[in-house]
């Protein structure tokens, strides 16, 4: 059985040059996995609110909102600018 199954699709070779460049791109614009990065929470309670949370790896909190916010858009903002107010390095 062949590893690769041909298909019928036939792309131009400016197409091919784009989705390459595309790729690049996309490589050379991730961060790296020890950057901290904002995740939106939400709180426990009868209420429907949301936090934020700083994290590295997804999983270690660096540091956590006090502020309920009532939605996530704006939880989220928040978390932003308190990743940029503070220096965490990677």
């Amino acid at each position: 059985m062949p590893l690769c199954k041909p298909n019928r699709r036939h792309f131009t070779e400016a197409a091919r040059v784009a989705a390459i460049e595309a790729r690049r791109r996309k490589r050379e614009e991730t961060l790296p996995r020890e950057a901290p990065d904002v995740f939106v929470v939400r709180l426990p309670g009868a209420a429907l609110q949301f936090g934020w949370e700083i994290r590295r790896f997804g999983a270690i909190v660096l540091d956590r909102s006090h502020a309920e916010f009532s939605t996530s858009k704006a939880a989220y903002a928040a978390g932003r600018k308190a990743l940029t107010a503070q220096d965490i390095r990677p």
